[in-house]
């Protein structure tokens, strides 16, 4: 298990402004995926899924394959992403925070506090690290709210935060959400996060959650299907308000990138054309716990296909159940 380090003011010896009205913003960002790729049939047979369940993934759900490395611990996984993300920090003492959110509860044991290993191979000596779960897989984009939040509240305006997240799939349990249209693979993400800096611009962030659904894997049969039945409609609801807080359209979003998968009834409550949803990731990847989305943004950004002042659309939902949207614009490059 990783505990969480409850927030305490630290003092603060930078210049004092008021960050309140700076939005928050995404200054660089890195992902990481395992080279060792699996198919649904390699791991469905080692998960004891049918042919049909398998059957069903693959031309349902659109799961083929995903990234899964044994070999690789859990700190292989994420320290990558995060080196990623910090390239540019020529100051380890700006970052004042890491945050660690993932969306199994348990992803260590319980001897050990991940967010202080990352801290302490990341060289951030001054930050402070801590875990955040319990919104499942949608914990990314939570983390991402919390640290401007820390930021805002801390008024040191080249004061930064990091966010990584990743895990492993370590228990059948943990691995097959075959009933959910999943199987889980690897991949890790990481952000850095500032208030009022030159990335891009997190314009909007709207998340619910249905606690009656809480029981998550371990729903009954009547839940499960109430639980499926809602997660349609509960994401649209997210996705308007989140896009109208934006002072936004449905058709002034650019791309829609979203955890990995089809979407399809989502896309049809909403009335936007399939195409805006960035899917080309699920079939190699399938879904990776609270990496996603950053993931995919990733991708888009190191395909050429992010474009300056257009507004993308992250959505992300947790097991439990959370339901969450964010709207981002894409800052341009900088000059030089």
């Amino acid at each position: 298990m990783t505990f969480s380090t409850a927030y305490s003011p630290r003092p603060r010896n930078g210049p004092q402004l008021s960050l309140d009205n700076q939005p928050t913003t995404l200054e660089a960002l890195g992902s990481y995926v395992p080279s060792r790729s699996v198919s649904l049939e390699e791991v469905g047979g080692n998960l004891g899924l049918t042919r049909a369940q398998m059957k069903v993934l693959r031309r349902v759900y659109g799961v083929r394959d995903m990234r899964l490395d044994p070999e690789q611990s859990l700190f292989d996984l994420i320290l990558p992403a995060a080196r990623a993300a910090l390239k540019e920090v020529t100051d380890p003492s700006t970052v004042k925070y890491l945050l660690y959110g993932h969306a199994t509860q348990e992803v260590t044991p319980s001897t050990m506090n991940a967010a202080e290993v990352l801290r302490t191979s990341l060289g951030l000596h001054d930050a402070q690290a801590f875990a955040l779960t319990q919104q499942n897989c949608a914990i990314g984009l939570a983390a991402i709210d919390m640290a401007g939040a820390l930021l805002a509240m801390d008024r040191d305006p080249a004061g930064r935060a990091l966010i990584v997240t990743g895990e492993k799939p370590f228990t059948k349990l943990n691995h097959d959400y075959h009933s959910l249209g999943s199987v889980m693979g690897e991949a890790a993400s990481a952000c850095l996060v500032a208030r009022g800096g030159r990335g891009d611009r997190v314009r909007s962030y709207v998340t619910r959650t249905r606690g009656e659904f809480a029981d998550g894997i371990l729903m009954d049969q009547e839940t499960r299907e109430g639980h499926n039945n809602a997660h349609d409609s509960e994401v649209a609801d997210v996705v308007r308000e989140a896009v109208a807080k934006a002072g936004l359209q449905l058709d002034d979003i650019h791309r829609v990138v979203h955890y990995n998968s089809l979407m399809l009834e989502v896309s049809t409550e909403l009335g936007m054309d399939r195409s805006r949803f960035f899917t080309d990731n699920l079939p190699k990847y399938s879904h990776c716990y609270a990496s996603d989305v950053l993931v995919n943004y990733t991708t888009l950004r190191d395909t050429g296909q992010l474009e300056a002042g257009r507004h993308y659309l992250f959505i992300a939902t947790g097991l439990g159940a959370t339901y969450s949207a964010m709207v981002v614009t894409h800052a341009p490059e900088e000059d030089g």
